[in-house]
């Protein structure tokens, strides 16, 4: 089954290195928001930059699943004027939940998004989560935007708030990643 989590806060600490934040004009306490399509039935998964992928295990302590950042904000301008590079890219595409932690990472080693918190049993209290995105610019100088974040919404339907139109999880063919 298929649930999209939508995770909304402000930006507690900057560290731009890039100066990718700076450009974009992000700065601290703006508000970030991030949607990740999950599948608790699929198998969580990382592609290597030679196309193979790889497949997270269960462990005794963690239960894996898959996971997809399809919404990220105004960090989706920063990766189209990113610098490309020739570097190897790592895609992740996966969550895991512990009975003391709960966390989704989802993106690449250029830019990548992790939300984590204690436990899912406390998402509906507050600001309890936390987020961390990072994104890569020139000379492997990376800027991280590091949040606090309230889950905002839980659905089996997509909506993008561009232009108001909603999709069910079937419409979504390729997500939007980040």
């Amino acid at each position: 089954m298929i649930t999209y989590y939508t995770f909304e806060g402000p930006i507690i600490s900057l560290d731009d290195r890039s100066g990718m934040l700076r450009r974009a004009g992000i700065t601290l306490n703006d508000n970030v928001r991030y949607t990740f399509l999950v599948n608790r039935e699929l198998e969580g998964t990382r592609i290597e930059d030679d196309g193979s992928t790889h497949t997270y295990d269960n462990d005794r302590l963690r239960v894996y699943f898959f996971a997809n950042l399809i919404s990220c904000g105004r960090i989706e301008a920063l990766i189209e004027d990113a610098p490309r590079s020739n570097a190897p890219v790592v895609t992740y595409y996966r969550g895991f939940e512990s009975n003391k932690r709960f966390d989704l990472l989802s993106g690449s080693s250029k830019h990548y998004v992790n939300v984590w918190g204690a436990s899912i049993n406390d998402w509906p209290y507050g600001p309890t989560l936390h987020g961390l995105e990072c994104v890569n610019g020139k000379q492997a100088k990376r800027s991280v935007i590091s949040s606090k974040l309230s889950l905002t919404s839980i659905s089996d339907r997509y909506s993008n708030s561009l232009d108001k139109e909603f999709f069910s999880s079937k419409e979504i063919i390729q997500p939007l990643h980040c």
